[in-house]
C-alpha cells in the first residue's frame, strides 16, 4: 500500500501573500521614519539609541539615507517572495533576499530591546520583533510560481508529486471517479455479471 506524502506536515508551507503584503506594509513604515530623520525631521530620541535628540546631525542622516533605501528594497523582495512582485525579480534573489531580512530584523530587535531609548525598547523593539517572525514564517513558505497572466500556483510541487505517482486529486482532494467495470479487452479481467461486455455475449449465446 502507498502512503502519499501531505505537503502541510513538511516545514515548507505555500507561499502566503497576506504575510508578504503585511510584512511589505511595515517595512514601509520604517522607510517613511528613515526618511523623515534623512529630511531633519526631529525624532532622533527614537533612533541611533537615543543619543542625538532632536534633528540628527548630517552625518548620521546619511546612514539613515541609505537605510531608509535599504528597507525599500525589502519590501519589494518580501513582495516577490510572496508571489506580489511590483518590480520583476528572479525567484531565487527574493528567497536568498528574505532571509538575509530575517536576520537582518533579528538583529535590529536585538539593538532595539538592549537601547537605553525608550522609544526604541518599548516601540521598535516589539514592532521590530513581529517584523522578524513574519520574516521568518515567509521565508519558510514554498516559492510560488507566478504564471504569465498572473495567476499563481503555489501548490505545483505537490502537483507534480501526484502526477509522477499516477495519481492526481479533485479541487477538494477527492480521488477521481473509478469505472466500477471494465471490459476484457482494455484489462484482460473477466468481466462482472451485468457488464457491457457480459451483455454482449449473452445476446450472442441466445
Amino acid at each position: 500500500m502507498t502512503t502519499e506524502s501531505n505537503p502541510r506536515s513538511t516545514h515548507h508551507r505555500p507561499a502566503r501573500s497576506g504575510v508578504a503584503i503585511i510584512l511589505a506594509a511595515g517595512l514601509l513604515i520604517v522607510v517613511a521614519f528613515q526618511t523623515a530623520l534623512t529630511l531633519g525631521a526631529p525624532f532622533g530620541a527614537a533612533a541611533m539609541g537615543g543619543t542625538n535628540p532632536g534633528r540628527l546631525p548630517d552625518a548620521v542622516r546619511i546612514v539613515t539615507g541609505f537605510a531608509a533605501l535599504v528597507w525599500l528594497f525589502g519590501a519589494f523582495v518580501v513582495l516577490a517572495r510572496g508571489g506580489k512582485a511590483v518590480l520583476p525579480m528572479p525567484q531565487a534573489v527574493a528567497q536568498a533576499g528574505t532571509w538575509i531580512l530575517v536576520g537582518l530584523l533579528g538583529v535590529g530587535a536585538l539593538m532595539n530591546f538592549a537601547s537605553s531609548s525608550p522609544w526604541e525598547r518599548l516601540g521598535w523593539g516589539p514592532f521590530t520583533l513581529i517584523m522578524c517572525i513574519l520574516c521568518l514564517v515567509l521565508a519558510r513558505s514554498r516559492p510560488t510560481a507566478v504564471l504569465p497572466g498572473g495567476g499563481r500556483l503555489a501548490r505545483l510541487p505537490h502537483r507534480l508529486h501526484q502526477a509522477a505517482h499516477g495519481r492526481m486529486v479533485g479541487p477538494r482532494g477527492a480521488d477521481p471517479p473509478r469505472r466500477p467495470f471494465l471490459d476484457r479487452e482494455s484489462t484482460g479481467r473477466r468481466p462482472g455479471p451485468h457488464s457491457p461486455a457480459r451483455d454482449q455475449e449473452t445476446t450472442r449465446t441466445s
